[in-house]
């Protein structure tokens, strides 16, 4: 892969791992190590679309004009919102509840960029149609990033990827909108509007930048940034004494607390380019959480920007009828209590917009678990912090509290190295791996939406690669099913992972301690039903999804495993930033055997139907007809019910529909 430098820490880069060894750096397999097979970084050349795909076709709602975007827009709208209840786990559309899939090539189609594996200036007019075209709905934009993006060291490109103005001198100037940029934001939006794409607007990615060898505006000591002294006018430095004080109360410098002044102007920029699209979300961050950072603190300033952009947003009524919604994006279990807390947070709440507060409308999580070692709070030093908190155990903690929540960033499919999405082929050979392959993502997201999940956003790249391709078409494909043959909105989570499920038995969801020897795996589930079936004498529908995976290790040629003293292991260290190691048997490939069902109080006859995952609307793996009868719980005159699948090689989708 041909990223630079520069480019390649805006990837991997965030502000809750500062003071670990980046996750995310790619490293080589010894050569020595024949069983290891790994595959190269994908050599993306220049990508086009496909002559196959047709142009963005009219959106729904009013279309602000492609020249001038929000300035003098007049047509009344309402942005999305969270849905009504019962199905509050969603996000709504036109008064529709909508499910929300997509892949995000970094979050940077408004930047200038050379890599030509990114979504970026030169190919985000080819990219967003192809989301669309494949059944994808979303993508996410980041706005102030922590750094100088500059892949060349070309200062004038570097200037142009900042929402700050450079002035002749050099400096960005905190106090002076960079036009241009946020124009460049806009076309990315209004594109993604006429292809029926929702954006998530994130308004800072501060973790890039922070590392000593890179430049951050942010940090005073880089001696990058000016802005005029409110009393006198002189022009004079600003910046954070400490970069971590960019989310907590600023206790430094006299300086630190002026830097709220500048970050508020990012969102009043943003919301001034952006507030007329419907498509739009806000989220405050992407992972402020630092590990030595009390989160209740953290909560506190994103409560104080989220207020900030509910009364930006307020300056646009009545032509924007309600306020935009705002995400969050907690690490830690402490975050997640506060901000899923069915009080919400103290606010002052204007009456205009329903405000609700300072509540978070929306809860991000990343990866599929997060756990760093614990540090010393910062600045005290009093007591230990760490990040604990990743997105599938956020759902299975808080989902049900009645909360809109997503996921998203994932490994990157298509990437090789401990940020890359991986495989072992555990039947064939334990140390044979496959890295890039969509498999591991999948997994996330058919697990993540049918633990209840709202949202869900692979962070994922290398667009003109077999496995980049692969995996849109597969979460599209997701989305399309769940949207168009499976009623999703109708439908709720069938157990927490404390109890199994109410009306299959799949076996008890894996801890940190489970492990099946007969597999070397651990299989991973997730079930929902139909709203009271129970009871219901028709109508009634199930799905459950199933994978064979293990978390990761951080080394490339250690495996998740169990020892000969029955402990499992890494032999160095699991990745911090968690996702799925898929374990494929194309030899020896698993069954479910004598899956026992429960369909209710009431007599009926359902369909029986095994799938796959990655085309779940293609050929059936298998079908089977069933007579239910609640005396006896009976499936054609056999007591208990029972269902047998087909082999498969990773991961089913059962269905069962009453006819």
């Amino acid at each position: 892969m041909t990223t630079s430098n520069s480019l390649r820490r805006l990837v991997f880069a965030s502000f809750a791992i500062l003071a670990l060894p980046l996750a995310g750096t790619l490293a080589a397999v010894s050569p020595s190590d024949e069983n290891v097979i790994t595959e190269p970084d994908p050599e993306v050349t220049e990508w086009t679309l496909p002559r196959t795909f047709d142009a963005p076709r009219p959106s729904l709602g009013p279309i602000p004009p492609e020249t001038t975007g929000c300035v003098g827009f007049e047509t009344p709208i309402t942005p999305i919102q969270v849905s009504a209840p019962p199905a509050s786990r969603f996000l709504s559309y036109q008064n529709e509840p909508v499910l929300i899939v997509g892949v995000s090539a970094d979050n940077v189609c408004h930047l200038e960029a050379d890599d030509v594996n990114l979504c970026r200036r030169a190919n985000f007019r080819q990219i967003l149609p192809d989301l669309r075209a494949r059944g994808l709905n979303k993508l996410r934009l980041w706005v102030a990033l922590g750094s100088e993006v500059n892949p060349n060291d070309n200062a004038a490109r570097a200037a142009r990827n900042q929402p700050f103005l450079r002035d002749a001198g050099g400096f960005y100037r905190f106090d002076q909108k960079n036009a241009e940029y946020f124009a460049r934001v806009r076309e990315v939006v209004h594109l993604a509007k006429l292809n029926d794409l929702f954006v998530e607007v994130t308004f800072f990615a501060p973790g890039d930048g922070f590392n000593p060898e890179q430049k951050s505006p942010w940090l005073r000591r880089r001696n990058q940034a000016r802005a005029a002294n409110p009393q006198t006018g002189a022009v004079e430095p600003v910046g954070f004494s400490d970069y971590r004080y960019f989310a907590i109360p600023a206790v430094g410098e006299p300086g630190d607390a002026r830097m709220r002044e500048f970050q508020k102007n990012v969102i009043d920029w943003t919301v001034d380019e952006l507030w007329c699209y419907d498509n739009v979300w806000w989220e405050i961050g992407n992972e402020i959480d630092g590990r030595a950072l009390r989160p209740d603190q953290v909560a506190a300033w994103q409560r104080e920007m989220i207020l900030y952009a509910h009364e930006a947003d307020r300056r646009h009524q009545p032509t924007l009828r309600s306020r935009h919604l705002v995400a969050v994006e907690p690490l830690t279990h402490a975050g997640a209590m506060i901000w899923t807390s069915p009080n919400g947070l103290p606010c002052q709440a204007t009456p205009t917009l329903d405000f609700r507060g300072c509540q978070a409308d929306v809860v991000n999580g990343h990866y599929t678990q997060v756990l760093t070692r614990a540090e010393r709070t910062f600045p005290s030093n009093v007591g230990f912090q760490q990040l604990d908190l990743g997105a599938i155990e956020l759902l299975h903690e808080f989902g049900r509290r009645g909360k809109v929540f997503g996921s998203n960033e994932t490994n990157i499919t298509s990437l090789a190295g401990p940020k890359g999405t991986r495989a072992l082929s555990t039947d064939t050979n334990p140390r044979r791996r496959t890295f890039g392959l969509p498999d591991p993502a999948r997994a996330e997201a058919w697990e993540f939406v049918l633990s209840g999940g709202g949202a869900f956003d692979h962070y994922g790249y290398a667009y003109d690669s077999p496995n980049g391709r692969a995996i849109r078409d597969q979460l599209g494909r997701l989305r399309q099913f769940l949207t168009d043959v499976v009623p999703l909105d109708s439908m709720d989570t069938s157990a927490s992972v404390s109890a199994p499920a109410n009306w299959v038995e799949p076996g008890t969801y894996p801890n940190n301690r489970s492990w099946d020897r007969a597999t070397d795996s651990r299989k991973y589930w997730a079930a929902i039903e139909s709203r009271g079936w129970k009871t219901a004498a028709t109508g009634r529908e199930f799905l459950l999804y199933v994978h064979h995976s293990t978390p990761r290790c951080k080394a490339l040629n250690d495996d998740f495993a169990l020892q000969s003293d029955n402990k499992l292991k890494c032999t160095g260290e699991g990745l911090p930033f968690d996702a799925y190691d898929a374990r494929i048997r194309n030899v020896k490939p698993y069954q479910e055997v004598n899956l026992k069902l429960h369909l209710g109080a009431q007599a009926g006859t359902f369909e029986v139907t095994w799938l796959d995952p990655a085309n779940p609307t293609g050929p059936p793996r298998g079908t089977q007809t069933l007579l239910w009868q609640p005396s006896g719980e009976r499936c054609n005159g056999v007591a208990p019910c029972r269902v047998t699948s087909p082999k498969y090689p990773y991961d089913l989708l059962l269905r069962v529909r009453q006819r």
